[in-house]
């Protein structure tokens, strides 16, 4: 796959996804920078260049972008999308997760950020590394599946109907290929982990 040029994102540029997605500090999406998933660029939407935000690990196998400003983008009408040369069912971030024991298989951009935003807040970011599958209707990438051997997994999907459905499906090919565990991680009251984190966030602020 080749990348276009991408950046470290800027202090504003941290801040502005915060701000877009609800998002309560960005200590999380500086570790998800630190940890090499998490660049900015310039791409064009039509004939408009907009800034974006990227997840992407080192094995640059699939990439995702987003705007900046959280808008859809009007080439398409959907609020994700993957570059060129893509490989959908690989889950972004695998690559780098290095010797952290668990991992949290998050579907979708946003829900990995809220992810790494959580680690931090909890302070696991040593021990869980943040792991994006694109879309709930993929299997996990069969060259991926080493890599979560020996790895305890929380899996993270939205809860609806296809969300659940992929839960079934990634839990059973990664005890097949011999994760250490596989546990949902239960949301309750929530859609998915970025709309939790945004509650916990409100929460926060009606605190006296």
């Amino acid at each position: 796959m080749l990348l276009p040029p991408l950046a470290v994102p800027s202090l504003g540029e941290l801040k502005l996804i915060c701000q877009v997605r609800g998002f309560p500090f960005i200590a999380g999406l500086e570790l998800a920078v630190r940890a090499g998933v998490l660049r900015v660029g310039d791409m064009l939407d039509g004939a408009v260049k907009v800034r974006v935000w990227v997840l992407l690990d080192q094995s640059r196998r699939n990439a995702q972008e987003r705007r900046l400003d959280g808008q859809p983008w009007r080439s398409i009408g959907a609020k994700a999308k993957s570059l060129p040369g893509s490989q959908g069912s690989w889950p972004i971030g695998i690559a780098n997760v290095g010797s952290r024991p668990n991992l949290a298989l998050c579907e979708g951009g946003p829900d990995t950020l809220a992810a790494w935003s959580l680690a931090w807040w909890h302070g696991l970011h040593d021990e869980v590394a943040p792991v994006c599958m694109t879309g709930a209707g993929r299997r996990i990438h069969a060259e991926a599946l080493r890599l979560f051997e020996g790895k305890g997994v929380f899996i993270i999907p939205h809860q609806d109907p296809a969300g659940l459905r992929a839960r079934e499906v990634w839990t059973r090919q990664l005890l097949e290929s011999g994760a250490r565990w596989v546990k949902p991680y239960q949301l309750r009251h929530h859609k998915d982990l970025a709309d939790a984190l945004c509650a916990a966030a409100a929460e926060m602020e009606d605190l006296p």
